[in-house]
């Protein structure tokens, strides 16, 4: 009864309203998540403690893909190596954009329809500037300093040429 009427056994449940989920907040703190588990995971098959990790976000024309690809559903492979050679943005390799399409298909054709949407809606989310802002906190979880690029940067420290191993909401990492 504390400032109410009644008794709570026998009020009503709230309704769950799906305009007041923040979809993009979630997937940022998904995205955060997994890649903490990811280098956790490294560090425990390495047996190394990391000096140091680097992230790397992925190029835009794979998020442009990736997005026609959930959009599509049941995507083609050829229509989306169509069209990310005909891109003008699109630097990679046409082995590389027939590599990432192949990934993709893979992944869009196992996602469920309701959480399809969702990751068209988190592609909304600048990966790099997320991770920028969660910098401090990723460096505390996984107990080293974190250097974060975009695949697309000319200025980039890749070693081990793993930035082309990024995807969207899923960064690429390589531990030193």
């Amino acid at each position: 009864m504390l400032g109410g009427k009644g008794l709570i056994s026998t009020t009503e449940w709230p309704k769950y309203d799906e305009e007041a989920v923040d979809v993009k907040a979630e997937e940022t703190v998904e995205m955060i998540k997994k890649l903490v588990e990811d280098v956790s995971n490294i560090v425990k098959a390495t047996r190394t403690p990391p000096k140091k990790v680097i992230v790397y976000t992925c190029s835009s024309w794979k998020t442009r893909i990736y997005h026609e690809a959930l959009n599509q559903g049941k995507p083609l492979a050829g229509d989306l190596i169509k069209k990310a050679k005909a891109d003008p943005e699109v630097k990679a390799s046409i082995a590389q954009i027939v590599k990432f399409v192949n990934n993709i298909i893979k992944e869009v054709t196992m996602i469920p329809q309701d959480l399809m949407k969702k990751k068209i809606n988190a592609l909304n989310i600048n990966e790099k500037e997320v991770l920028l802002e969660a910098k401090t906190f990723i460096e505390k979880e996984v107990k080293a300093p974190v250097e974060i690029y975009s695949e697309e940067e000319q200025e980039i420290y890749d070693p081990k040429s793993r930035a082309g191993l990024s995807q969207p909401l899923r960064p690429a990492i390589y531990i030193e």
